[in-house]
């Protein structure tokens, strides 16, 4: 992606940014988050806030972004840009409609997407691809991107890990229930023993 300001003496800044997705569960450990390619880097924020008029106010793991497994896949990352000043932005972000699928009872995980917080609360999603797209001055791009592919049944998953997941903020409390068939107390801890039960009784 790429995020061009004009600057006071009318010349542009470009901020370019590529970020990683996560990879699929396998049958030896789960996905691995976040992961770039060839010789990407990731660029310092200190750095980046020196030289573009942006303010990062999010970069983190995306909860629930990677597929359910009993190898569960790995994190995307969301990264909230605040626009410092008016600029275009130029992105293409693709597996928004197919996302990246699970094998052997493995669920699939979530997409890319783009989204454009507004000043006014608003939210904007954008198609995959952009080109000049208008960001005015307090508007926040949200780069959201997707998880691995998880790898076989997510009701197979050791409690131990769902549990570790969950302390970790890799999964929400309802991914937890939902997709790995547990069973939470309400302080949102996990019933081993009524998870056990659940997981034993027919689907």
């Amino acid at each position: 992606a790429h995020i061009k300001f004009l600057d006071a003496a009318g010349g542009y800044r470009i901020l370019a940014d590529t970020e990683g997705g996560g990879w699929g569960g396998n049958n030896f450990d789960d996905g691995e988050h976040a992961m770039l390619f060839g010789e990407v880097r990731v660029i310092p924020i200190e750095v980046m806030e020196m030289r573009y008029p942006v303010r990062l106010r999010q970069y983190s793991l995306r909860q629930d972004s990677g597929g359910p497994g009993r190898s569960r896949g790995g994190l995307g990352i969301i990264k909230d840009y605040e626009c410092l000043t008016d600029g275009e932005l130029n992105a293409g972000l693709d597996r928004q409609v197919c996302p990246p699928q699970g094998i052997l009872g493995g669920g699939e995980a979530l997409s890319n997407r783009t989204v454009i917080k507004k000043t006014d609360s608003t939210e904007v999603v954008l198609p995959s691809k952009v080109t000049d797209y208008p960001v005015r001055k307090g508007d926040v791009i949200s780069f959201q991107t997707g998880g691995g592919g998880g790898y076989g049944n997510p009701w197979a998953r050791p409690l131990e890990m769902v549990e570790r997941d969950l302390r970790q903020g890799l999964i929400s409390p309802e991914q937890a229930t939902n997709e790995y068939g547990v069973v939470l107390n309400a302080d949102g801890t996990l019933d081993r023993r009524a998870s056990e039960v659940r997981r034993s009784e027919p689907v």
